[in-house]
């Protein structure tokens, strides 16, 4: 039911705005079965809360975390099995989980109890918390877009994301790419976060990050493709 809507949405529409090349594709192949002419891809901008220069304290102490809704596209569990493999190697650090998580997920053990899980955060709390991590994790199967490493990345925090993530197109682009890869060799995901984690994004490709996101410039960009719209 849910494809025939959006099919007759995007059929229907007279010009379509796409967070992401991922995206497009995805539409493209699973919900219209053609190539789209009538498309443009134009990344979800960033609050200025995220892009507003900050300065980094960095802890001695290594700390990683992941940050969303608790569902199974999130990959969520992948997390929790770095956490366990990291421990393994005996590399010291501490895990925070930020999400809607029910208590039963943690009771029944499904979440490591050496875990720290938080709840669901306002901007401010999440810029705070952002600040004091060493990396931020995102090992979804699938995001549209994922604001929640964009925003960490303007804030000169490391990320890694999976390369099905729709903002690894960005981080690529500003010359990020060691933060992109596949999850699906878990020793070479916990050697990454080893050595991400702590290190600083250079000035030059921070910068790059926020002009990119400015919701400003995000803003022109929807706001000319709304033009054509109109006039055609």
């Amino acid at each position: 039911m849910y494809a025939a809507i959006e099919r007759s949405i995007v059929r229907s529409a007279t010009q379509i705005i796409f967070p992401s090349y991922v995206c497009e594709t995805v539409v493209e192949r699973e919900v219209v079965g053609a190539s789209l002419k009538n498309s443009y891809v134009i990344p979800n901008p960033i609050s200025s809360i995220f892009t507003d220069p900050n300065a980094i304290e960095h802890s001695l102490e290594r700390r990683i975390a992941a940050v969303g809704r608790y569902s199974k596209i999130k990959n969520f569990e992948m997390f929790f099995v770095l956490h366990k493999e990291l421990l393994r190697r005996k590399w010291r650090h501490t895990a925070s989980f930020v999400t809607n998580v029910l208590g039963h997920k943690m009771a029944t053990g499904e979440i490591p109890k050496s875990i720290k899980v938080l709840p669901p955060m306002t901007p401010e709390g999440l810029k705070k918390f952002y600040l004091t991590q060493g990396i931020i994790v995102c090992p979804s199967r699938f995001e549209t877009f994922g604001n929640v490493p964009m925003e960490a990345a303007c804030l000169g925090i490391p990320v890694l994301v999976n390369e099905h993530v729709g903002c690894a197109e960005i981080l690529k682009q500003v010359g990020l790419e060691n933060m992109v890869m596949s999850f699906d060799d878990v020793g070479a995901v916990a050697d990454r976060i080893q050595q991400l984690c702590g290190q600083h994004i250079l000035p030059k490709q921070l910068n790059a990050l926020k002009r990119i996101l400015d919701y400003r410039f995000v803003g022109d960009e929807i706001r000319a493709v709304l033009d054509v719209a109109v006039n055609k």
